[in-house]
C-alpha cells in the first residue's frame, strides 16, 4: 500500500482554475510551477510578494486586493492555501473540501490533497522526488543529483522514442504485432536506430515505411541488433 494514500502522478493543469488564498513567499514557491504549467491562477490576498505582483502586472494571474472570505473557492479547482493563519488556512481548506476542490497546503502539506515533489528535468524526461514534507530541501538535493547522474543521451533518445511511438501506433494496427514492436523498441533499441539511421526527417521517414510494410522484420531487426535489446 502507498505511504498514508499518497501516489504519485503527473497534472495536466493548463487552463485549470487555481485559486491562493495567501500571497506571500509560500504561495509564491507553490504557485510558480503552477503558472509555468499554464494554469488560470486568482490569487486573494491584502498583499503579494513582489513576484507574484509583477504576474498579476503582467496579467499571468488575477488579483483580489483583501483577506480569505467564504465563497473565495466556489470556481476553484485546486485551492493552494498559504496565508499562515492557522485559522484562515483551515476555513479555507474546510471550504475547498466542501466544494470538491483539491487543496495545496504550502504550511502543512499532509493536510492537502496533492503535494509538489521537487522536480528535475532533461527535455521529456521528468525526474520527481519528495519526502513526503519530511525535508523539501533534501528532496530536490536527490532530484539533482539523480538528473546529474543521468546518461548525456537521455534527451536525445527520448525525443527518439516518442516519434516512434506515434508512428507505430499510426501504421501497425492494434493487436500482438503492435504490442511487441513497442516493446522491443526499448532506449537501447532507439540508441541503435540512431546510430543506425541517424535521428533526422529522413530517419524517420524509413521508419515509417518499414511500420507499414513488414513490422515483423523490423522487431527481428531489433532483437538481432548488437545493443543488447531486452526483447531478446
Amino acid at each position: 500500500m502507498m505511504e498514508n494514500g499518497w501516489v504519485p502522478v503527473l497534472l495536466r493543469l493548463n487552463g485549470k482554475r487555481v485559486v491562493a488564498i495567501g500571497g506571500g513567499p509560500a504561495a509564491e514557491r507553490k504557485l510558480a510551477p503552477l503558472l509555468e504549467a499554464g494554469a488560470s491562477v486568482g490569487i486573494v490576498s491584502p498583499k503579494l510578494t513582489p513576484g507574484l505582483r509583477q504576474a498579476a502586472d503582467e496579467g499571468r494571474l488575477d488579483w483580489q486586493e483583501r483577506r480569505y472570505r467564504h465563497g473565495d473557492l466556489a470556481q476553484a479547482e485546486l485551492a493552494v492555501i498559504a496565508t499562515g493563519v492557522p485559522s484562515v488556512d483551515e476555513a479555507a481548506r474546510l471550504e475547498a473540501a466542501e466544494r470538491g476542490a483539491w487543496v495545496l497546503d504550502a504550511a502543512a502539506g499532509e493536510c492537502g490533497d496533492l503535494m509538489l515533489p521537487a522536480v528535475a528535468r532533461k527535455g521529456r524526461l521528468t525526474l520527481a522526488v519528495s519526502t513526503l514534507g519530511a525535508s523539501p530541501g533534501v528532496a530536490a538535493r536527490l532530484a539533482r543529483e539523480l538528473a546529474d547522474g543521468l546518461a548525456g543521451d537521455w534527451p536525445e533518445v527520448l525525443n527518439a522514442l516518442a516519434r516512434i511511438r506515434d508512428i507505430v501506433k499510426r501504421n501497425v494496427p492494434a493487436g500482438d504485432t503492435r504490442r511487441r514492436l513497442l516493446r522491443a523498441f526499448d532506449a537501447d533499441a532507439a540508441r541503435w536506430w540512431l546510430r543506425t539511421y541517424g535521428g533526422d526527417d529522413a530517419s524517420f521517414a524509413r521508419l515509417e515505411h518499414e511500420t507499414r510494410t513488414d513490422p515483423e522484420r523490423l522487431i527481428a531487426a531489433i532483437q538481432d541488433n548488437p545493443d543488447g535489446s531486452g526483447q531478446r
